[in-house]
């Protein structure tokens, strides 16, 4: 009940005149409600450029950059990106996509800092897209920095972040 009302209430104050400014700042920390304790054997490397989180069976790519995604993308390029490892049947699979905002932050590791993220992967600390679009504007999806684990939102034609590709779930 305290979670549906702290979203109410964001969802009011993110469509009150000027408040985008200071709501863009804000960590949704209801989106993940019952953060996942971090371990030792919370991930496994599976050598071939992928990580599996034990806890969520999901499967990352471990090095963006390896896989040939350098660099940012405005929102429909990460999409884009995230695909193309599907063309190219990267690590022997065709179901890369971009992550929800709930998969992103389940791979943040607030006990680490600059990257916020276990060393198996291959990190910059600045934003990575999410494919959770906010409620009230779906022209402005959801981010993680992985410099510190905050989650923001941003206009998916203007702004240029990272991506994590995961597939599963």
């Amino acid at each position: 009940m305290k979670i549906l009302i702290t979203i109410l209430l964001l969802a009011v104050f993110f469509s009150m005149p000027g408040a985008s400014s200071f709501a863009e700042s804000v960590t949704l920390k209801a989106i993940v409600s019952n953060p996942i304790s971090i371990s030792a054997s919370r991930y496994t490397n599976n050598g071939d450029g992928t990580v599996t989180d034990n806890v969520t069976k999901l499967e990352w790519v471990a090095s963006p950059a390896a896989a040939g995604l350098g660099g940012t993308y405005i929102w429909a390029g990460a999409i884009t990106a995230c695909n193309s490892l599907n063309s190219s049947n990267y690590a022997g699979h065709s179901d890369w996509r971009l992550p929800n905002i709930k998969e992103l932050m389940s791979i943040v590791d607030h006990g680490r800092s600059s990257p916020a993220i276990d060393p198996l992967f291959t990190c910059v600390s600045d934003f990575y897209w999410s494919s959770t679009a906010l409620v009230i504007d779906t022209t402005y999806k959801w981010r993680v920095l992985f410099d510190n684990g905050k989650v923001y939102w941003s206009n998916e034609t203007t702004s240029s972040y990272y991506v994590r590709p995961v597939r599963g779930g």
